[in-house]
């Protein structure tokens, strides 16, 4: 785990305070769960393909063929 600096407004600082006291949870632990729940809920996006292909015509099923062709064998 690595440690992060977050600057948070004074209101917020004093509310997570409080509810750390509450809970009997320390602020890390409440700050970590709520960047998770964030990240959760903005799943990263894949991408929409791999690679770059000049042909036209290409065709997945012919990938290596073309790797063979374009790169040669090892």
């Amino acid at each position: 785990m690595e440690r992060t600096t977050v600057y948070l407004p004074a209101d917020i600082r004093d509310d997570l305070r409080d509810l750390s006291r509450r809970l009997g949870r320390p602020q890390a632990e409440l700050i970590r769960e709520a960047i998770a729940g964030l990240l959760a809920s903005h799943p990263p996006t894949r991408p929409r393909f791999i690679g770059c292909v000049a042909d036209a015509g290409f065709d997945a099923a012919d990938d290596e063929a073309i790797l063979a062709r374009e790169w040669g064998t090892r």
